[in-house]
């Protein structure tokens, strides 16, 4: 049954590339080397009742190009 379970010949690694977070946040555990941005409080459409709209961005906000290389993060931005 012990030969059965052997372990991983690598450790598990978890691909955290291109995470963004507001820049009045801190990392938590686990960290995930996410990028500060100065994302601002109206940025997100925040009502609930226009589902097309809502927790997205505009296409001119700053996170249309706050990702990696200048790329969208979260939500694609409404129209």
């Amino acid at each position: 049954m012990l030969a059965q379970l052997k372990p991983p010949l690598e450790p598990i690694r978890i691909l955290t590339a291109g995470n963004v977070r507001d820049y009045k946040s801190w990392e938590g555990y686990p960290t995930i080397d996410s990028e500060r941005v100065a994302i601002g409080d109206l940025v997100l459409a925040k009502d609930p009742d226009d589902d097309s709209t809502f927790l997205r961005y505009s296409a001119g906000s700053p996170l249309a190009s706050a990702g990696p290389e200048g790329s969208p993060i979260g939500a694609p931005g409404a129209n």
